[in-house]
């Protein structure tokens, strides 16, 4: 009786630790969550894409653009000084549309609403598509959004698109225009106010300056993305040779 006796108290005292292991397991995970609501994803907002973009009208003649063996007529309609935070960055896989980069910016009071996580944004067919969450959508300014076509002139402005993230914050000089290839007659215009929605609703851009003010880190991101793999890793392991010494 008595040998029988220890038997249970030591399967007893497995259970249990087995359980406060699950337990700890969960703590784990919920004050990970929290780290990555709170720390992770904690963006610290240059104070320059809290403004509003410059837009001008312009008077230039139209001209033309030899580019990747393509030739196009190229109507410059204004100039365009835009700050923001990328939000979705996409290029097309055909030939014509590898000569662009796509990016959804956000500024202004939209920026709150990106560092609660409150919005959902991504590219498709060229679109730019935003989904807000509850409540939020009457915070939403359409106007301190916008999906630009951003043309890669020259090898220099190619390379700084194509190393933007996501979470990038920029600061894009250059100038609206209407553009068309030119055995075309149809023109793809640009759009110049900021409260238009749809086909036609966004700007293309043809770059003189791209500067990042800051630099996404998301390196810090993978770095705790690891070390937590590690700690459920090492816990599972832990809880799997527990099972086999007692069984």
């Amino acid at each position: 009786m008595k040998d029988t006796k220890l038997f249970q108290n030591d399967k007893l005292k497995n259970k249990k630790h087995i359980i406060w292991c699950g337990v700890f397991i969960v703590i784990a995970l919920s004050l990970w969550g929290f780290i990555v609501c709170s720390v992770v994803n904690e963006i610290n907002i240059t104070p320059s894409i809290k403004q509003s973009p410059i837009q001008l009208l312009m008077e230039e003649k139209a001209y033309q653009l030899k580019l990747e063996g393509y030739t196009f007529d190229i109507q410059p309609i204004g100039a365009i000084t835009l700050w923001g935070i990328i939000t979705s960055i996409s290029q097309a896989k055909s030939e014509e549309g590898k000569l662009f980069i796509d990016i959804c910016l956000l500024w202004g009071k939209n920026l709150e609403l990106y560092q609660r996580n409150d919005f959902q944004c991504w590219h498709h067919d060229g679109r730019c598509h935003l989904k807000v969450k509850g409540s939020d959508r009457e915070l939403f300014n359409i106007a301190e959004f916008s999906n630009s076509h951003v043309l890669l002139v020259n090898n220099t402005i190619k390379q700084q698109m194509q190393s933007l993230v996501v979470g990038d914050q920029i600061k894009l000089v250059g100038k609206l225009i209407n553009i068309k290839k030119a055995n075309n007659s149809k023109w793809v215009k640009s759009s110049f106010v900021r409260l238009d929605v749809g086909d036609g609703a966004c700007e293309i851009i043809l770059p003189s300056s791209i500067d990042v003010l800051v630099k996404y880190k998301k390196t810090n991101n993978m770095i705790y993305h690891i070390l937590f793999s590690i700690v459920i890793l090492l816990l599972i392991l832990k809880l799997i040779c527990l099972r086999r010494k007692f069984n």
